[in-house]
Formats: C-alpha cells, structure tokens, sequence
C-alpha cells in the first residue's frame, strides 16, 4: 500500500459542491479520498423580474435559476415545472408547488409540450444556456417567455486545486455541464497539469467536451443526476483502492 491518496476536485458553485459531498460514500475522515472544492463558476443573482402578472407557470432548468427567483421576491406563487429532481426538490424548499417533468432539456421539452400547462410560462434562466427552450416551446405552440435572473462569472482554480493538478497523485473531477468541462479543460492545460485525472461526466455531450486532455479514464453517469454522478464516483474510488493495494507482480 503506497501513501498515494485519490483527490476528489469538485468545481461548481461552491453551494452545489459543499451539497455534492453527500451524496458519495467514503468522504469521512479518515478516508483515502480528500475533497478539494474549486468553484469554476460563481452565480451572481440579477433582476428585476418582469411583471408576473401575465404568466401562468413557472420553468426552471436548474436549481440556481430558482434560488435566484426566490432571493429576486416574486410576488406571486405559480405552478412550476423543472428539469432535474434537485431542481423540483429546490423549488418545494422555497415554497413553489414544482414537478419535475425530465432528467434533461429533451425530455422535459416532450413532456410539458404533452403536458400543455395553463400559458403563457416564463423560463427563469441563466445568462448562458446551450439551448433557446422559450423560442422552441412557443415554436411548438406552449407560448413561452424567458427572464435572466443569474449570470456566471468564470473563476480560476484555487491555489489548492493546481497544486493537486501538479502532482502525481489520482485525481477524480466530476463535470456537470460542457461549459464547466471546457472550463476545466482550459484550466488544466493553462496549469501544465500532471495528474492522472479520471473524469465523471453527466453526460455524453459533457464528455465530448472533455477531449484534448489525456485522461487516465474517462466514465459517464448511467443518468444524468447528481445521484448517478456520486454512484459512479463511488465506483472510480473503489476502483482506484483497489488497484493501489493490488500487489505489484513480476
């Protein structure tokens, strides 16, 4: 058994990754897993909200479009559809009645279009998003606006972070989006990493991003949820374990 140990680098907002900690085994100490949070990204809340009165329901694609919906003061409380159970589950938190109505953007798309939901529906959204949802919705005839409530404010990493990327030691980074796995990427590269870094990626669009780095492996989650991200991290962890105790054979 060497003294290596498995980092863990863990680069959303810092409010998704401290929430991310908990959802894997063998974080506690003392464990052969040490956590490193590098924020990317910051999410810096903007309003004002436009005038509520004309909408009907509420479609949030991620939990920081509902957090910065609830520190905004809506004066009014609509039904609420969401992609991602982390999502709906932050939307009850602050007091708005939400389904969750898919895993990812298609899905939810299929879903409320079949759904039909009283209109017209606003998306409460990011500065940055891969897909125009407001204008494929309202296309399909779901007339759908859009607000802003939130811009991302790129980070570099932390002290901390290019010091693990320097060394030699496993290095797991799960990545949510492809705008963080291009973020990553752009880090390390600008870090002259060396670590062996073992990627967990929602999905395979995240994963595509991923490609210009030479990583040791490469897993993407069987869904995309939190859930299925921290299972297969759990995974890569037992799997590195295992093969740092494995005996060396001539």
């Amino acid at each position: 058994m060497t003294d290596r140990r498995i980092a863990l680098l863990l680069t959303r907002p810092l409010a998704q990754s401290k929430g991310f900690v908990n959802l894997f085994e063998g974080v506690s100490q003392p464990s052969p897993v040490h956590i490193c949070i590098s924020p990317l990204f910051e999410i810096i809340f903007q309003g004002p909200l436009p005038d509520m009165s004309p909408y009907r329901s509420l479609i949030f694609t991620s939990s920081n479009g509902v957090r910065a919906f609830s520190q905004l003061k809506p004066s009014s409380i609509l039904p609420s559809f969401t992609v991602g159970k982390v999502t709906a589950e932050t939307a009850i938190s602050v007091g708005l009645p939400a389904q969750m109505l898919g895993l990812d953007v298609q899905d939810f798309t299929e879903a409320i279009l079949s759904l039909k939901p009283e209109t017209p529906c606003l998306h409460l959204r990011g500065d940055i998003s891969r897909s125009a949802l407001a204008t494929q919705l309202s296309n399909a005839g779901l007339a759908t606006d859009e607000a802003i409530v939130y811009r991302q404010r790129g980070l570099p990493l932390t002290e901390e972070a290019q010091q693990i990327l320097l060394g030699t030691d496993p290095v797991i980074v799960p990545l949510f989006s492809p705008r963080s796995a291009q973020r990553f990427r752009a880090e390390f590269v600008k870090t002259s990493g060396t670590a062996p870094i073992y990627g967990v990626a929602l999905s395979k669009a995240v994963a595509t991003e991923m490609s210009g780095i030479n990583l040791a492996d490469l897993v993407v989650a069987e869904q995309p949820t939190a859930t299925a991200m921290g299972k297969a991290i759990n995974n890569l962890v037992a799997t590195l374990i295992h093969l740092e105790r494995a005996p060396v054979t001539k």
